[in-house]
């Protein structure tokens, strides 16, 4: 490759905003079936999540400063996080938690405004609407984990599956479940308010599929 094209390539590679993103989604996703209970595992865990925070803060705002603020409490996030599972401490990691999901979820608002004023579609918008499906099932996936933490009879596991205790591979595994309408039944909420939860993901997940293609339609006129 010449070395102008070289550059051109690269220069295209990061006008991609929301690839990374759409790559940090995967990596949590791909790498959660090899996460176990092991040290080395909750640290996997700590990383891969504070990976994800780090990419949302490029997307969070423009201006430099903000990111800064936005990298520093990141950091915080991923060091509290990161102490709360290797330590095993609910106290720890569970507000930090509820922080992540709350974020993330700001995440999807600031990346689906962006795909709502774009005005002609391209690479860049098609990964982040992969993203922000993604992100959403990664979203409901740790507000699972704290219900399971303040009632551990909020899902019950069929007998051939060895569940519990659940960990986040499961609590994904669960969320994109519901989120695709899969269904597969292996896992069910017991919990009242686990099951009315679950039911309004899958409701979210038809209609941002719904919106999405009227969206991405409309961009074609």
């Amino acid at each position: 490759m010449k070395p102008r094209a070289r550059s051109h390539f690269l220069a295209r590679f990061r006008s991609y905003r929301f690839l990374g993103l759409l790559l940090a989604l995967l990596a949590l996703l791909i790498g959660s079936p090899f996460f176990g209970t092991t040290v080395l595992s909750r640290v996997a865990v700590a990383l891969l999540l504070s990976i994800l925070l780090f990419a949302t803060v490029i997307l969070a705002t423009n201006a430099p400063h903000q990111r800064w603020i936005a990298a520093i409490l990141a950091t915080v996030c991923g060091v509290i996080l990161f102490a709360g599972l290797w330590l095993e401490h609910r106290v720890i990691y569970l507000p930090v938690v509820a922080l992540l999901t709350i974020y993330l979820a700001y995440t999807i608002a600031v990346v689906l405004y962006r795909i709502v004023v774009a005005t002609e579609i391209d690479a860049d918008i098609l990964c982040g609407t992969v993203a922000i499906y993604l992100l959403i099932g990664v979203v409901w996936a740790l507000t699972y984990w704290p219900i399971y933490e303040f009632d551990e009879g909020a899902f019950a596991a069929a007998s051939s599956l060895s569940a519990q205790p659940y960990d986040l591979h499961r609590f994904l595994y669960y969320s994109f479940s519901n989120l695709t309408s899969l269904g597969i039944g292996d896992i069910t909420p017991v919990n009242r308010f686990a099951q009315i939860w679950t039911t309004l993901e899958t409701a979210t997940g038809n209609l941002y599929i719904a919106v999405l293609v009227a969206r991405l339609v409309s961009l074609y006129r």
